[in-house]
């Protein structure tokens, strides 16, 4: 049990260990919490310690093309900010905010790829109950992200398929992902024992 801490910790992170928790429960490992928590940390730590020393290795022997040695960063770069005459649109309204409001429209394309992820996790659960359940269980230990993300290839590619109007705006996307990202990341409050 202690071998799919790897997995928890260090790719799903702290939202993935903090979800896992009934999971642990159930196998009677409850330390396995506290440990997929502790791993995750060690892998951001370690993730940001060995990138930060690539980036300086990197710019220091000229194999980047974006950051120089001699490049002083502005104190609007240093503070995190964007010049504002450097900004950019995070997004393009493509329909029209009387019939929907644009935002809606791509949370909730979103909200299908999680929705076609559950509905397929549900039925793999059910096959398994019905075919195989009291030798081995599978399905009813998989996380739902995994899942979901075969949800978000199938929304893709019916979006390729049929948006001839590209009503479905990258940029808002990619804004809608990393407020995600940001939500789910975020190490979870978790009580004093």
């Amino acid at each position: 049990m202690a071998g799919t801490l790897i997995e928890i910790g260090f790719e799903g992170g702290h939202g993935t260990a903090a979800g896992m928790a009934g999971t642990f429960e159930e196998f009677n490992f409850p330390e396995g919490q506290d440990l997929a928590l502790g791993l995750a940390t060690v892998g951001i730590l370690s993730g940001i310690v060995c990138g930060i020393a690539l980036i300086n290795w990197g710019v220091r022997t000229g194999k980047t093309t974006e950051l120089r040695t001699d490049a002083t960063p502005s104190v609007a770069e240093r503070a995190g900010l964007v010049e504002k005459e450097r900004r950019r649109s995070a997004g393009t309204l493509t329909v029209n905010p009387s019939s929907i409001e644009p935002l809606t429209l791509h949370f909730g394309l979103l909200a299908v790829a999680v929705l076609i992820g559950w509905l397929m996790l549900t039925g793999l659960q059910w096959v398994e109950q019905k075919l195989w359940a009291d030798s081995l269980e599978l399905f009813a230990h998989v996380p739902l992200f995994p899942i979901a993300m075969i949800g978000g290839i199938i929304v893709q590619a019916l979006i390729q398929a049929f948006d001839r109007e590209e009503i479905v705006d990258v940029q808002m996307i990619e804004r809608l992902q990393g407020f995600s990202l940001d939500v789910l990341s975020s190490p979870p409050w978790v009580p004093c024992r």
